[in-house]
């Protein structure tokens, strides 16, 4: 977690001092409960990078960190219309069961898994708008394909007694929570910002 804000802030630090333009937005997801955080910086005459912070809080929790390139299919020097995105990142997750007493292993005081946490690595396209005021509101969304590696699963040496038990019901169940959620391979967002 420290790593990643780390390199978040030196990339912040380091598009703010040649900015020219730039925008922050974000925000709070229902679906999935998540904040999102964005940073954007103008590059080229029709051309923007930028980063996602999303920090997860349900399932499975923790920081995510997004890098994208976007490229504006509107006016010179506007950072506003229609856009295609290309993104990659990696997260470091944990999973929110790992200390609920319906993971220990029937008959044990071990769990299923020895580690909670994972890296997850991934990324997509997308294709959207933004819309910006005289004032620097701004709004945006975008709709495209991403895909993320999935929950590695550490399994514990107990486990074996309890693959016989449950006929491997635990992993499976939460194989399919993450194509559900986190890893939903939909990249559906709207945010709202300021740009300066």
């Amino acid at each position: 977690m420290k790593k990643i804000i780390t390199i978040l802030c030196a990339g912040l630090i380091t598009f703010s001092v040649a900015a020219q333009d730039m925008a922050i937005s974000g925000t709070f997801g229902l679906l999935n409960p998540k904040l999102r955080l964005q940073y954007e910086h103008l590059i080229g005459d029709r051309s923007s990078a930028g980063a996602n912070l999303n920090i997860y809080f349900v399932n499975w929790e923790g920081p995510k960190l997004e890098a994208f390139y976007r490229i504006y299919f509107g006016s010179d020097g506007n950072e506003e219309g229609i856009f295609l995105q290309a993104k990659g990142g990696v997260g470091v997750l944990s999973n929110l069961y790992y200390e609920n007493d319906e993971w220990l292993i029937p008959g044990t005081n071990s769990y299923i898994y020895d580690n909670k946490t994972w890296t997850t690595y991934g990324g997509g396209f997308a294709f959207g708008g933004k819309i910006a005021t005289r004032s620097g509101f701004i709004f945006e969304s975008h709709i495209g394909y991403h895909i993320w590696t999935p929950p590695v699963y550490n399994f514990s040496s107990e486990y074996d007694d309890y693959y016989t038990y449950t006929g491997n019901a635990a992993a499976l169940g939460e194989a399919i929570g993450w194509y559900l959620t986190t890893g939903l391979p939909l990249d559906f967002q709207m945010k709202f910002g300021y740009q300066f």
